[in-house]
């Protein structure tokens, strides 16, 4: 009886970290494209300015229009760049990767556990207590960079979809990533 509930609880605990571990590979690789634009424009607009003014010099047409548009553009990237380093995108975005990995980590371990549990019912629960405290060290790591209700149940959908489990409010196995109505699975 013991080793039913204990495998049942791997089962979920795995179902909680994968979600964990999709969202903040989400988060992670907005955050990438976001620092891969702000560095791209840091790089375009002294370019484009320089190139324009090597090719045609001074008598480049619309050459104060040009100079204009990308001083505009300028000013939007020295906007981003100052939100990227006051919200500390980079360390967050290597955060979330860091998190995204461990709670893979903790998902692949309690799946494992779970589908091959030791002989040994002693065995067993110290294997479980000891993965327990890792997820518990993890979940208040995590604390520091908490989710909003969207993309618990985004999530949430994408854990279920993956153990082919159906939804504890809405009784669907989600067929696929695509939002539904249901306040556990959808609405993201």
């Amino acid at each position: 009886m013991q080793r039913d509930i204990i495998r049942t609880s791997c089962f979920d605990k795995a179902l909680y970290a994968l979600a964990t571990s999709r969202v903040y590979s989400w988060r992670a690789s907005s955050k990438e494209n976001w620092l891969k634009f702000n560095t791209c424009l840091g790089i375009l607009i002294p370019s484009l300015v320089g190139g324009i003014v090597l090719t045609y010099g001074k008598e480049a047409q619309n050459l104060d229009l040009i100079i204009w548009v990308v001083g505009l553009l300028g000013l939007a990237q020295l906007v981003i760049s100052i939100i990227s380093v006051v919200c500390a995108w980079e360390e967050s975005k290597n955060y979330y990767i860091e998190s995204s990995i461990s709670n893979r980590n903790l998902f692949e371990s309690f799946e494992h556990l779970a589908k091959f549990p030791p002989t040994s019912d002693d065995e067993f629960k110290d294997e479980f207590d000891k993965m327990v405290l890792r997820e518990a060290w993890r979940n208040d790591l995590d604390d520091k960079y908490p989710f909003d209700e969207k993309e618990e149940r985004k999530g949430m959908r994408y854990s279920l979809r993956y153990f082919r489990r159906a939804c504890a409010t809405c009784n669907i196995i989600p067929p696929n990533m695509k939002t539904s109505d249901c306040d556990t699975c959808g609405n993201f």
